[in-house]
């Protein structure tokens, strides 16, 4: 299921309640999320459950790839070192689930889905259970990475509307900036121009390998 909200909807405390409650019924859980600081939060809050296992997506693919004992080192250069978080890291998380390595999941929980790369969907399925539960949380203001957004879930969507965390001034503020805010898609993706773009894409570099190399 895919549950869409802007900031400050409950995405999150949702994602965190549904973890508890599937996993008060004896189902295993597992949380992903592409931020380190947000899965040390995730696990502070869930820290009470042991079906429950909360981690960012490359520190799994790390423990997958220990699992298999291959290393996981990061090439230094920022290009390769792209090639091998898009693309070498999810491999070896589906090698290790492929090979029994690291075990399905009753149910997996992501949180801000529109971080998530498309090839790393692949293993993420793959690691559910037979009739197991999937949830997405995404909110595509946020789309930081300038990421082309296909989730592998396409229906049964349910938006979050009411902002539970800010007023509307601040809201309205946050997400209508006349110099970026250009025209919104169908898709909700916030479309800006070319030279923003690149401004964007060049701070969202430095983030993602700073996210990496902190991992």
């Amino acid at each position: 299921m895919l549950i869409k909200g802007s900031a400050g909807t409950g995405k999150t405390l949702l994602l965190i309640e549904k973890a508890r409650r599937l996993a008060d019924q004896g189902f295993s859980v597992l949380v992903l999320c592409f931020n380190i600081r947000l899965s040390e939060y995730l696990k502070s809050v869930i820290k009470n459950s042991n079906l429950v296992y909360v981690d960012n997506f490359h520190g799994f693919c790390e423990l997958a790839a220990q699992k298999l004992n291959v290393p996981f080192v990061a090439p230094e250069d920022n290009e390769s070192a792209q090639v091998f978080y898009e693309e070498v890291a999810p491999d070896l998380l589906l090698t290790a689930i492929d090979s029994g390595k690291v075990p399905s999941f009753d149910a997996v929980l992501i949180d801000e889905g529109q971080d998530f790369s498309e090839s790393w969907w692949v293993p993420i399925t793959s690691i559910i259970k037979p009739n197991g539960w999937f949830y997405i949380f995404h909110d595509p203001k946020q789309n930081v990475f300038v990421r082309e957004v296909h989730f592998p879930i396409v229906k049964n969507e349910y938006p979050l509307t009411q902002n539970c965390r800010n007023t509307l001034k601040i809201t309205q503020e946050n997400y209508f900036k006349k110099d970026e805010l250009i025209e919104t898609q169908k898709n909700e993706n916030i479309i800006i121009d070319e030279k923003r773009k690149k401004e964007i894409m060049a701070l969202n570099d430095k983030y993602y390998f700073r996210n990496m190399k902190n991992n």
